[in-house]
């Protein structure tokens, strides 16, 4: 099992909002997946928000890890120490 470390999740301003936090929650864990859980864990909102029912990321929300827009195969990805992933409303236009 890998190592758990230090990772802040960077939350945009409107998710931050609807869960009651703040935009930037430290957890700790091994992989960009544990530490979303681990967010999930301390807000039960974010949860609900994130998380889909066969735990897959709502459509409806990007992630990035290292600058880099996630899919679900990446959700695995090892985190190093004080990485940083970001979860902002997917934008759509019309």
């Amino acid at each position: 099992m890998s190592k758990k470390v230090k990772v802040t999740v960077r939350l945009s301003a409107p998710l931050s909002e609807r869960i009651g936090s703040r935009g930037e929650i430290d957890v700790e864990a091994a992989t960009v997946r544990e530490s979303l859980h681990q967010v999930g864990d301390q807000y039960p909102t974010f949860k609900k928000l994130i998380w889909s029912d066969n735990d897959q990321i709502n459509p409806a929300l990007l992630v990035f890890h290292k600058d880099q827009k996630l899919n679900a195969n990446d959700l695995e990805k090892p985190v190093q120490s004080n990485d940083q992933i970001d979860v902002i409303p997917a934008i759509s236009g019309g």
